[in-house]
């Protein structure tokens, strides 16, 4: 297979120079990340042993791989411009050691632009980011329920705390003080029933539990409450919801016990539990999804988080338009300023969007322009630094 007449043989060797020091980075963080996660969890390692046998195996490749796809959500630019900037400075260090072409100073004296030299990691830098959007977004739609997705511990904890939650489709609100995720129980649930519903106040439905059901030929989904405080005073159920077939009693379903009650809901267990310990963000399915919704209290959130989301690649590509001419500038020799103005844009990189997503989610700004002006900011201000230090 002839090698593609664009690229020469220096521009592949600057590509494999790049990837190599990439994922050497890469691997060499999630190594020592490896280490002090593990160091905690020994002694439940031989219990998972005991446990599982072989499926133990099975258990860690799971909660590590969503917690290192998870570092990569987060941190995979930053390893990639690492690897950018290390390659360059370990050219330039072997190019003063050795009289052979091939290298970046050498190049440049010879009389190639720093843009030539810049395609190749450009490119390479580039793909690298597609590809791991892409392998991000098919990935954490399929594992939301692996070890590791909502949960510090290599099982997925049985229990969990709950968020109040309105089902917009019903008005119903949703409360409770623990989430049996194994068996889909509420432990001292709350359903707050709206006026739509009763047709005179709003009123609460108190129970001992409220197990979650699928669907099946005699109802829809939802959850079964056992022990309803004051059934018999809840009149509205008897009179006003018959027709409705969202609150069923026992008039309704035959099949419940005394002083039974059945919601019909499509809030799974999984949506009502608290996501401060989620490992794996919404995919832009979900989001999508989630718009659909007449949710008017996340409704901004939401599309922040969305428009937010689709423009992620094009943010990072515009770091390599604002580091590399840093790293190739004519006019910074020194190391420790090349390294200081770095760290800068680095940071003005996570903060920019941090501040545009809070503007946004307030309402300050629309959640299309939130997403957008990180990416005008930067892509203007590559802009100056390509006239300022290429030309």
């Amino acid at each position: 297979m002839q090698p593609l007449p664009y690229f020469t043989i220096v521009d592949r060797y600057f590509i494999r120079q790049l990837l190599w020091t990439t994922f050497l980075c890469f691997f060499c963080v999630v190594g020592i990340y490896l280490l002090f996660d593990m160091l905690p969890k020994f002694e439940s390692i031989p219990e998972l042993f005991r446990e599982h046998s072989w499926g133990a195996f099975s258990i860690l490749f799971q909660y590590y791989t969503v917690r290192i796809l998870n570092l990569l959500q987060y941190t995979g630019i930053t390893f990639i411009i690492l690897g950018v900037t290390i390659t360059f400075y370990s050219m330039e260090r072997n190019s003063n050691l050795t009289t052979r072409g091939g290298e970046v100073i050498p190049m440049l004296t010879s009389g190639f632009s720093r843009w030539r030299v810049a395609i190749p990691f450009c490119y390479t830098g580039i793909f690298m980011v597609l590809l791991l959007t892409l392998v991000l977004e098919g990935f954490f739609p399929y594992c939301e329920s692996w070890p590791g997705a909502n949960s510090s511990s290599y099982t997925p904890d049985k229990t969990a705390e709950m968020e109040e939650k309105r089902d917009f489709q019903t008005g119903i609100t949703i409360l409770g003080n623990q989430l049996d995720l194994e068996t889909g129980t509420i432990q001292n649930p709350r359903f707050i029933i709206p006026i739509s519903l009763t047709h005179s106040h709003v009123d609460t439905l108190i129970a001992a539990t409220a197990t979650w059901m699928e669907a099946t030929s005699e109802h829809p989904s939802g959850y079964a409450l056992t022990n309803v405080v004051d059934l018999g005073r809840k009149t509205w159920i008897f009179s006003s919801l018959s027709s409705e077939k969202i609150i069923l009693s026992r008039n309704q379903a035959p099949w419940m016990e005394t002083g039974e009650l059945f919601i019909c809901t499509e809030m799974r267990p999984t949506y009502l539990r608290s996501k401060a310990k989620a490992f794996v963000p919404e995919s832009l399915w979900k989001l999508r999804q989630k718009l659909a919704e007449p949710n008017d209290d996340f409704q901004l959130e939401t599309r922040v988080a969305l428009h937010s989301r689709i423009l992620k690649p094009f943010l990072e590509m515009s770091l390599f338009f604002l580091t590399i001419p840093i790293i190739l500038s004519a006019r910074l020799r020194s190391k420790l300023m090349i390294s200081i103005l770095l760290l800068g844009v680095i940071l003005l990189f996570q903060l920019i969007p941090i501040l545009c997503r809070g503007l946004g989610e307030r309402d300050v700004v629309s959640p299309f322009f939130a997403a957008w002006i990180p990416i005008f900011v930067f892509y203007s201000l590559a802009a100056i630094l390509f006239d300022e230090f290429y030309t």
